[in-house]
C-alpha cells in the first residue's frame, strides 16, 4: 500500500495499476487521496485490481468495473 501511495503522488508516474487483493476500506481511502493529489499537486489514476471474490468488499473508489474475457470467433466460424 506504501509504495502504491508514494508511486500515486509521484510526478514521474502517469498511472498505477496494483493488486488490490486483501486491501482494507482504510488503506483504498488512503489511495483514494493519494490520487486525488491535493495539496501535492495533480493526482495520478490508480486502478487496484482485485480477485472475483472480493466483490462485494467495501472500498473507496470512485467506480467499480468488472473485467472478464471476451470469445473471439475466427472468420468462417
Amino acid at each position: 500500500v506504501w509504495a502504491t501511495e508514494q508511486a500515486a503522488r509521484c510526478a514521474g508516474v502517469a498511472v498505477v495499476i496494483a493488486d488490490g487483493a486483501g486491501l482494507r476500506m482504510a488503506e483504498s481511502r488512503r489511495l483514494q487521496l493519494a490520487a486525488s493529489g491535493g495539496e501535492s499537486g495533480p493526482g495520478r489514476p490508480v486502478w487496484l485490481v482485485r480477485p472475483e471474490c472480493e466483490r462485494g468488499e467495501l472500498s473507496a473508489a470512485r467506480t467499480r468495473w468488472s473485467v472478464s474475457p471476451r470469445m473471439v470467433l475466427e472468420e468462417g466460424d
